[in-house]
């Protein structure tokens, strides 16, 4: 299977496809080492993801989100919601147990909706099927999901029929290098 074939499942998947499971341990968890007051003594914090979810029709596609990159996301075209709270979070993506993907997404409008980071900076764009695998997360992660298509005309992102992920699968001709 390569990268965009496990994008495709994903994509083309509806919220019902999943079993997800919320709380700890998910066994996902991120751990980062911290150092103490006075520098003296570190630590380890520990990071819970939001959910965790495996694809019924293949239980070797799961997934986890909700890990904080930015808990105060300040770019201008997050801020054009009632509630002008965003944060940054990743969403990452296993087969057999192997991270192949993790994406940041925003969770925009005081976390209300996620939408996705655009690919290019001056012009807010979004692929296609990264706009449909954000809009599953956000039906899997929300108790009230979203209408991603009215965030993202609000925040001035465009929809662009472009591949995504843009990591091409590595193509071998059999050969030793």
């Amino acid at each position: 299977m390569t990268l965009r074939d496990l994008v495709g499942c994903i994509v083309w998947s509806s919220p019902s496809d999943w079993n997800k499971i919320r709380g700890h341990p998910s066994y996902r968890e991120k751990f980062t080492l911290h150092e103490a007051a006075g520098g003296d003594r570190f630590g380890f914090q520990v990071q819970h993801p939001d959910a965790v979810a495996a694809y019924k029709p293949d239980l070797s596609i799961t997934m986890a989100w909700g890990f904080d990159v930015n808990e105060n996301f300040q770019e201008a075209w997050a801020q054009r919601f009632p509630d002008p709270h965003a944060s940054s979070h990743y969403v990452d993506v296993f087969y057999n147990g192997a991270l192949v993907l993790r994406k940041q997404y925003v969770s925009v409008d005081g976390g209300r909706a996620m939408v996705p980071l655009s690919i290019e900076r001056d012009q807010f764009v979004v692929p296609v099927a990264y706009y449909m695998f954000i809009t599953l997360l956000d039906h899997l992660t929300l108790s009230a999901p979203s209408r991603p298509s009215d965030y993202f005309e609000q925040a001035g992102l465009q929809i662009v029929n472009t591949p995504w992920p843009e990591e091409a699968p590595i193509e071998h001709d059999g050969s030793r290098a």
